[in-house]
């Protein structure tokens, strides 16, 4: 081989080697994105859940209210008719 091949050989390997750290690279990054695509994942099921808790504890805030309305109300309308 000659000045010039060395020359190109070498160049090539050093290519090589960057080509490999920046797979490498990619391959960590790659590895993140997954980890915080099922973080996200996760959370999202997470808020899923205490969306269906809040309008649970909503409806049973309604269930209350209309029964305060409606005992004393009963109890009133019971009070008039025995009199």
């Amino acid at each position: 081989m000659n000045d010039s091949e060395n020359i190109l050989m070498t160049q090539l390997n050093r290519i090589e080697v960057k080509m490999d750290a920046l797979t490498g690279s990619l391959n960590k990054v790659s590895d993140r994105l997954s980890r915080l695509e099922a973080k996200v994942e996760a959370q999202d099921n997470i808020n899923k859940k205490v969306d269906e808790l809040w309008a649970m504890k909503n409806q049973g805030v309604g269930i209350k209210t209309i029964f305060a309305w409606l005992i004393p109300l009963l109890l009133s309308m019971y009070g008039i008719y025995i009199k």
